[in-house]
């Protein structure tokens, strides 16, 4: 046991040398609400003309989930990438027919001398947020 103690203590020390700078990140939206309606609304009837609560799902945001990440790839080069799901928290179901990842599906490379590269199902440039450009450049700041 002392032995494979030793070993392993070793091997952790090699691994650690070679170690690269990378980075995950699991992120979400859950957005939902209540909704009341009575028979005399203008949605449409209720059942029986009973009132009706229920699960409304994405009151202000859309509901998600994403990776988002990069891994360093030496001389100022890193690979990104990013993973985004939409789904509808009443029921799990899927906001866009075509598989799990449908909202932003995308990985690239990335350059601090020749700037950024990416492939892939990506959002439109008009929901980018304008707020990572600089109000002296074109060029995003962050």
């Amino acid at each position: 046991m002392k032995k494979f103690a030793g070993a392993a203590f070793v091997a952790s020390l090699g691994a650690t040398a070679v170690h690269a700078q990378s980075s995950v990140t699991l992120y979400g939206i859950l957005d939902s609400g209540l909704m009341y309606q009575n028979n005399g609304t203008t949605v449409g009837s209720t059942a029986s003309g009973h009132a009706s609560l229920k699960l409304s799902p994405g009151g202000w945001a859309l509901d998600r989930f994403g990776l988002k990440g990069n891994e360093e790839l030496g001389g100022g080069t890193r690979t990104i990438f990013q993973l985004e799901s939409g789904f509808n928290i009443a029921n799990g179901t899927s906001q866009f027919a075509g598989g799990m990842f449908t909202r932003q599906a995308w990985f690239g490379l990335a350059d601090d001398k020749y700037g950024t590269l990416t492939g892939g199902r990506q959002a439109a440039g008009s929901t980018l947020p304008i707020s990572r450009c600089s109000r002296h450049t074109a060029r995003p700041s962050g």
